[in-house]
């Protein structure tokens, strides 16, 4: 592999294109950014903040130095906040994007004169949520008529080449007789 770079942007933040195909309804409104709880230390941890608090000077924080139990401290910290972590880091594996990209693999082979074209959603727009995908981006004549987000967007229970077809052709005759291989 070449050496690159990958600019990874904070959670949630946007740039000027995806604020404008917003705008445009070419993407969906922008998600609220999950963040896990701040950790809140249990209440028999609370009395050593209580205790700090009550110190004036360097000497008192000196003979308090010997009573902290700075290690189990930590430790209790450490392992609540990689629970928090762990549960956050959790969320659902989208299995769609692959049903959806082995329809369009079929549609590809059937109607030879229509442009289908994927991309992983990171590679296209960095941080796109997870939740959104897959989305599809229907253009006609150069010009983005419709946007499929999710699965549940055509409409159907069971995704089929077929059903796809049929969410393509709402913006016009895309997926037709006219555009199969001869």
């Amino acid at each position: 592999m070449g050496d690159h770079t990958i600019y990874k942007r904070l959670e949630g933040e946007t740039t000027q294109w995806e604020d404008v195909q917003r705008k445009y309804g070419n993407l969906p409104p922008k998600d609220l950014v999950a963040k896990p709880d701040p950790f809140s230390p249990a209440d028999d941890e609370k009395w050593q903040y209580d205790r700090l608090d009550g110190a004036d000077n360097p000497e008192s924080l000196e003979d308090m130095e010997d009573d902290f139990e700075e290690d189990s401290f930590l430790e209790t910290y450490r392992q609540i906040r990689l629970a928090q972590l762990k549960e956050a880091a959790k969320k659902p594996k989208v299995l769609g994007c692959q049903v959806v990209r082995h329809c369009l693999k079929q549609l590809a082979q059937q109607y030879q004169y229509v442009k289908f074209i994927t991309m992983l959603s990171t590679d296209c727009i960095p941080n796109y949520p997870d939740s959104n995908v897959p989305t599809l981006l229907v253009y006609k004549d150069g010009q983005c008529r419709r946007t499929i987000v999710g699965l549940r967007t055509l409409g159907v229970d069971r995704i089929s080449p077929e059903s796809v077809a049929a969410g393509l052709n709402e913006v016009g005759p895309v997926c037709t007789e006219a555009n199969m291989a001869a």
